[in-house]
């Protein structure tokens, strides 16, 4: 029986890592956007005070280097379409996480960021897995919207990415939002996804 119970917490042990290493991407996705076939498209900053700069020109690369991939051609001005970023970072709110085990001081099997995105933890409660303790963690809230108009500024695609991550830098999380935005691209329309990039790739 004590093998057995080794055994469960080493395995458990490996699924909170494999979980803790990966972000959850949130998607939500409304257009009415044609293939691409080419289209010349041009990159410019929601807000004014981002237009020029750095940040904004760092984040415009990677989103240039997506719609390559997607089949258009980037320019810097006078082209079919206009994709318009914004971008921003929450302050950041404390969220509960309980560590789980048959001493919590011990491990830490992490409900809430061990089985993160409403997972419910298989293992709580278990005979061998029946004690908790409390602690509390920051987590801040990526966002990345891109927008893309013709060039009578017919609005033809809207899309968000969020990532609720306990990263606290914007440009670390930004590769991840920009590639779960891709992610079949331009994706469906009026539907949520949910991508999981592994942290670690990047």
């Amino acid at each position: 029986m004590k093998h057995f119970q080794k055994f469960t917490l080493i395995a458990l042990g490996f699924l909170v890592a494999s979980c803790a290493s990966n972000v959850r991407n949130d998607v939500a996705v409304f257009h009415d956007l044609p293939a691409a076939n080419g289209a010349s498209i041009s990159i410019t900053a929601l807000k004014q005070e981002n237009k020029d700069g750095l940040e904004f020109g760092e984040y415009a690369i990677l989103i240039a280097s997506a719609l390559e991939d997607q089949g258009y051609v980037i320019t810097d001005g006078n082209s079919d379409l206009v994709a318009t970023l914004d971008f921003s970072r929450s302050e950041g709110r404390d969220k509960m996480r309980a560590l789980y085990g048959p001493d919590a001081s011990w491990g830490n099997w992490n409900r809430d960021f061990g089985f993160y995105w409403g997972y419910d933890n298989p293992f709580y409660r278990t005979p061998f897995y029946n004690r908790s303790d409390v602690t509390v963690v920051t987590v801040y809230a990526h966002q990345l919207r891109l927008l893309i108009d013709d060039k009578n500024g017919k609005r033809l695609y809207e899309g968000t990415v969020i990532a609720e991550n306990r990263a606290k830098n914007l440009p670390e999380m930004m590769p991840y939002l920009v590639e779960a935005m891709f992610t079949d691209f331009p994706g469906e329309s009026g539907k949520t996804k949910h991508i999981l990039i592994e942290k670690d790739k990047k």
